[in-house]
C-alpha cells in the first residue's frame, strides 16, 4: 500500500530538546551575561555565534524531517502524474477492431459453414442425381444435407457468439476492476500527499519559531550589551575606541 511505498514518520513535535545553556535559559540570565561582556574587553560575536550553534542542535533533527518530506512531496506528485495517466489509459477502454474487419469471428465460422453446406448439399444432389437421374432421391439427398449443414452452422454461430459474448463481459468487468482500482490508488497517493504536507507545515512552522525565538535572544543581547558597553566607555573614555 501506499505506507509502505512511502514511509515516512511525522514530525514528533513533542520530542524533547537540547537544553540551552544555563546564561540562555531565560531572558533575564541572558541580559545579566551581555551585560557583563559589555563592561568587560569581549566582543558580542562570541556570545551570538554560541546562541547560533545552541539552536542549531535544536532545530537539526527538524531540517532533517523538512527535507525528507520535501523529497517525498516530490516522490507522491510523480506517483499520483503516473497513476492519472494509467488511469486514464483505462478509461480510454480496449482498442476498437480494425476496419479491414467487416465480421467478427464468428460471423466469417457461420459464412463458412454455410458455404460448406451448400456446396455439400449440391455435391449430394448431383452425385445421387448422376446415380438415379429419373428419381427424387438426389433432390431429397441434397435437402437433408443442406438443413444438416445449415443446422450445424447455426449451432456453430451460436456458440461461438455466446463465447465472445461471455468473453466480452469478463473484459469489460475486468476493465472496471483494473479502472476502479487506479482512481483508488490516485485517492490513496493523494491523501498520503495531504499527510506529508500537513506535517512538513508543522516542522516548517516548528523550526521558524525556533528561529524567531533565536533571533529575539540576539537582539536582547545585542541590546543589553550595547547599553552595558556605553555605559563602560561613559565611565571609562580612555577606553572608548578611536573614531
Amino acid at each position: 500500500m501506499i505506507a509502505s511505498s512511502f514511509p515516512y514518520a511525522p514530525v514528533a513535535l513533542s520530542r524533547v530538546l537540547p537544553p540551552l545553556p544555563g546564561w540562555l535559559a531565560d531572558e533575564a540570565s541572558l541580559a545579566d551575561e551581555a551585560v557583563l561582556f559589555g563592561l568587560s574587553e569581549a566582543r558580542p560575536e562570541e556570545r551570538v555565534a554560541q546562541i547560533r550553534l545552541a539552536f542549531a542542535e535544536r532545530t537539526v533533527w527538524l531540517e532533517k524531517q523538512i527535507e525528507q518530506a520535501q523529497e517525498q512531496v516530490g516522490d507522491l506528485n510523480l506517483a499520483i502524474e503516473t497513476a492519472h495517466a494509467q488511469l486514464h489509459e483505462r478509461r480510454s477502454g480496449p482498442q476498437p477492431p480494425r476496419a479491414e474487419r467487416l465480421f467478427s469471428v464468428a460471423g466469417q465460422r457461420f459464412l463458412l459453414w454455410l458455404v460448406v453446406s451448400l456446396l455439400i448439399s449440391a455435391g449430394a444432389f448431383w452425385s445421387v442425381d448422376t446415380l438415379f437421374p429419373a428419381t427424387s432421391v438426389g433432390l431429397l439427398m441434397g435437402a437433408l444435407l443442406g438443413m444438416a449443414g445449415v443446422g450445424v452452422a447455426l449451432i456453430r454461430y451460436r456458440f461461438d457468439q455466446k463465447a465472445r459474448l461471455e468473453q466480452q463481459r469478463a473484459d469489460r468487468l475486468h476493465h472496471d476492476e483494473q479502472t476502479t482500482k487506479a482512481r483508488a490508488e490516485v485517492a490513496d497517493l493523494q491523501l498520503a500527499k495531504q499527510q506529508v504536507i500537513s506535517s512538513l507545515y508543522q516542522a516548517e512552522a516548528h523550526r521558524d519559531a525556533q528561529y524567531a525565538h533565536r533571533d529575539r535572544l540576539i537582539r536582547l543581547f545585542e541590546s543589553e550589551f550595547d547599553l552595558a558597553r556605553s555605559l563602560r566607555y561613559s565611565l571609562k573614555p580612555d577606553d572608548a575606541p578611536y573614531v
